[in-house]
């Protein structure tokens, strides 16, 4: 695989982009100031404030022209939402990922894909091993007894009882998410550790969202593009998934088999820890404005009004669509098809590339139980298709 031009020593382009990128897997270390400030924001603005002067933005791919016109409209929409305050926090919100997103892809042009991915492999491994013992030590500093819920300890969650990881994140759930694309990288590219590691972690999760979002993309890849190197590594997923729960249950006492058994017969008693009725709330809120929606980040305000509830929608295409109505559905959706046909001729073409296809699989199924239209996670996976699509196209062959 040919690298493209680069005008000069790529030496501390590495550097500062291997620190951009780690950064955004360290989500709970956060300086709150009434707003989080998180650690690929100040990443990102220490390596603009370095490298001002050579700072430039190379042309935009077309899925990157959608994200743009998506998120320019989102934005828009707050002109007319009753809860102005707090559209004006999402914008900021907005505006602050896509500088971070402009820095990486800036970063990454500057590099060779030989030192992308071994960015990709450095920040796996640092984020699943930093993770597991920063669960294991909120373990300790309980003693074990995993009794309570909603109680958080370091790196353990206890959620009703059951002790589940959730790393350097907010929650298990994002911890799925954000591991997505390092768990597929590890599984392609048959980094036996790093697959094992992820595994680990995402199993400890008890995420019945995220085992959904990482099993069901394994099996359409098995299905779709089935080969003998595939399904021995989908056979050897299944294996070590199965083996795993003992030895946990061994070192720890923590019953996997059980807990996993108990979260996904439990989903029509908790319905889905109280997604469905917050679905069918937003559902009636978008009833009521189907066109342009309420507005950018107003659903928690009309939600409680509505329906004296004040949580997010867990579900990333209903806020869209109650937020930003019919028009931004359609926009939003439109910059994920793009971005899924893009990937998938590309992994055709290039079959090293098939993780990057699995991982927006996943992404967007994880999309139907969180609400990440903004996540850092997100922007990260853009800009890294970014270099791994212009990679492959020849007018990129150029000096910026």
């Amino acid at each position: 695989m040919n690298d493209i031009h680069v005008k000069e020593n790529t030496n501390p382009y590495y550097i500062y982009a291997l620190l951009v990128f780690v950064s955004v897997f360290f989500q709970s270390f956060f300086i709150d100031i009434g707003f989080a400030i998180k650690p690929f924001m100040i990443a990102a603005i220490l390596i603009v404030s370095l490298n001002f002067k050579s700072y430039v933005i190379p042309r935009f791919l077309k899925y990157e022209l959608c994200l743009v016109i998506f998120f320019s409209y989102y934005c828009l929409t707050g002109i007319f939402a009753t809860h102005k305050y707090q559209s004006l926090r999402l914008i900021a919100l907005i505006v602050i990922v896509l500088f971070f997103y402009s820095v990486l892809r800036f970063l990454f042009y500057r590099l060779a894909l030989n030192d992308v991915e071994k960015i990709i492999r450095q920040s796996g491994l640092l984020f699943n091993i930093g993770s597991l013992l920063f669960f294991i030590m909120g373990a300790i500093q309980v003693n074990f007894n995993f009794v309570g819920n909603n109680y958080s300890s370091m790196g353990l969650l206890i959620d009703r009882g059951m002790p589940r990881l959730m790393g350097t994140t907010i929650d298990p759930n994002i911890f799925v998410l954000f591991n997505s694309l390092f768990f597929f990288y590890f599984l392609d590219r048959r980094h036996k550790v790093g697959t094992i590691l992820t595994i680990i972690t995402i199993v400890l999760t008890f995420s019945r969202g995220g085992f959904i979002a990482i099993g069901l993309p394994l099996l359409i890849s098995w299905i779709a593009f089935e080969n003998k190197g595939k399904a021995k590594r989908l056979y050897g997923v299944v294996l070590i998934s199965l083996i795993l729960p003992f030895i946990v249950n061994f070192l720890f006492k923590i019953d996997v088999w059980k807990i996993i058994n108990a979260r996904f017969l439990a989903v029509g008693d908790d319905r889905g820890s109280g997604r469905f009725e917050i679905w069918e709330n937003a559902l009636r809120i978008f009833a009521d404005h189907p066109l342009f929606g309420v507005g950018i980040y107003n659903f928690q305000q009309y939600n409680l009004h509505y329906f004296s509830d004040f949580h997010y929608p867990h579900n990333t295409f209903l806020e869209v669509l109650v937020e930003s109505g019919i028009v931004g559905l359609v926009l939003f959706l439109t910059l994920f098809l793009i971005l899924l046909v893009k990937l998938y001729e590309l992994q055709k073409a290039k079959p090293e590339t098939h993780f990057l296809f699995l991982t927006l699989l996943s992404t967007l199924i994880s999309m139907f139980t969180l609400s990440t239209a903004v996540s850092e996670f997100l922007f990260l996976f853009f800009a890294v298709c970014f270099r791994y699509i212009i990679e492959n196209e020849k007018r990129w062959n150029k000096n910026v």
